[in-house]
């Protein structure tokens, strides 16, 4: 099969098939959004959307992937009007919604005027839940040295590719250690 053909197959057959079949596995169930937003490559706010729900089926929790939506507004009125649209498109009550977890990002979570407040007017029992490896990364950005990161990153460059300087750092180590495996310098991620 052809790409073109293969495309159609799955837009016309395999992706409405699935969706009504993972629609009816939520049913009438409680269920949790995740949101994220992101740009592709050519420069769309796109609004990812996964669920978290009990599924009847498979007798457990299961979380999925729901569905991706571009977004005409990046503030808090286009996102919420875009979740509830899709809600409503993929046949989900929202009054099945019982939480939201996000970035702490002030459009998602704001006191004020957010994607969460905004939901929380149509589903007053809305839960938020925020990203924790966000709110951790904030917390060590603004706590710990601007440099340790840097400081961090060059120490693994200094020894990852050197013989030498692994042989040197092996050396040090069992002397300090009474001969135990010296750890392994890892790289650090480049994300949270």
């Amino acid at each position: 099969m052809h790409r073109t053909k293969c495309t159609a197959v799955i837009k016309s057959v395999l992706a409405p098939h699935f969706r009504e079949e993972l629609r009816e596995d939520i049913g009438e169930s409680p269920y949790s959004l995740y949101l994220d937003e992101t740009t592709d490559i050519s420069v769309n706010k796109l609004l990812c959307i996964c669920v978290k729900y009990r599924s009847v089926k498979h007798r457990k929790f299961v979380s999925t992937y729901l569905g991706l939506v571009e977004l005409l507004d990046c503030n808090a009125n286009g996102i919420s009007d875009a979740v509830v649209a899709f809600l409503r498109e993929y046949g989900l009550d929202i009054k099945n919604l019982v939480g939201i977890a996000t970035d702490g990002a002030s459009v998602m979570v704001g006191k004020n005027h957010s994607v969460f407040t905004l939901l929380k007017e149509l589903q007053p029992s809305l839960q938020l839940i925020r990203c924790l490896c966000s709110s951790l990364d904030i917390v060590a950005m603004q706590l710990l040295p601007s440099n340790l990161e840097y400081m961090i990153r060059e120490t693994y460059n200094w020894f990852a590719h050197s013989a030498k300087r692994q042989g040197d750092y092996k050396a040090v180590y069992e002397t300090l250690n009474d001969g135990g495996c010296p750890l392994k310098f890892i790289s650090p991620s480049s994300t949270r």
